[in-house]
C-alpha cells in the first residue's frame, strides 16, 4: 500500500525510476514529476503517490508480433 504522505529522498526516486540526474531535473523542469522542497537549502523531497503516478503513466504496451 502506497502512503500518499510519504516522502523519498531523491537518491530512491533515482533507483526506483532507473535514471540518473540529469534525466531527474529534467523530469522536474518539465513538470511532469512534482517536487516538494522545505526552503532554498533543503534537500529535494517526492511523494511517493507522485513517484507511482508518474511510473503507471510511463509504461508502455509491447506491440502485437507481426504476422508473417
Amino acid at each position: 500500500m502506497i502512503d500518499p504522505d510519504a516522502l523519498l529522498s531523491k537518491e530512491i526516486v533515482l533507483s526506483r525510476l532507473g535514471i540518473g540526474e540529469k534525466a531527474l531535473r529534467r523530469l522536474i523542469n518539465e513538470g511532469r514529476l512534482p517536487v516538494v522542497k522545505f526552503g532554498k537549502t533543503s534537500p529535494l523531497k517526492f511523494r511517493q503517490m507522485d513517484v507511482a503516478r508518474f511510473l503507471e503513466s510511463s509504461v508502455v504496451n509491447a506491440l502485437p508480433a507481426f504476422r508473417q
